[in-house]
């Protein structure tokens, strides 16, 4: 009798155990970050933006202005991956943060992706990055004619 309780009571530990590891894990994977929301403009020295064959002029104070309020609306959600260079069409690197540290921030917003650094996409809200993409557009006519 001690023995069939003490096997239900492992047996109920055990699905406990399993239930928190699983939902860990399912919070971990869908957690945003947002990690330019707290990003001081005055900490950004300048922003460059590219051109889609690399060239690169710097935006202005109210371009620059327009661009962060997008941005500090960016949730980067799961683990970043590069399964954006799998994507025709996809574009790595549309603006550069230049921060007054001396570091630079690398980002583009190409649908289904943010891509930080060239090196890591993470899923997008369709809506922000294509209204992210359409303003790097309209930029883009603006700069390189």
């Amino acid at each position: 009798m001690k023995n069939s309780y003490h096997n239900k009571l492992i047996a109920g530990m055990l699905v406990v155990l399993l239930t928190v590891i699983i939902l860990g894990w399912f919070i971990y994977n869908n957690l945003g970050l947002y990690p330019m929301r707290n990003l001081p403009i005055s900490q950004i020295e300048s922003i460059t933006i590219y051109s889609l064959s690399l060239e690169k002029e710097v935006l202005s104070e109210d371009e620059k202005k327009q661009l962060l309020s997008y941005l500090k609306r960016v949730e980067l959600k799961g683990k970043g991956t590069q399964g954006f260079k799998d994507y025709t069409g996809c574009m790595f690197l549309m603006f550069q943060l230049n921060m007054k540290n001396s570091s630079k921030i690398d980002f583009a917003a190409s649908n289904p992706f943010y891509i930080i650094n060239i090196e890591k996409g993470y899923k997008a809200d369709y809506d922000l990055c294509d209204k992210i993409n359409q303003l790097y557009f309209s930029m883009l006519d603006n700069h390189f004619k």
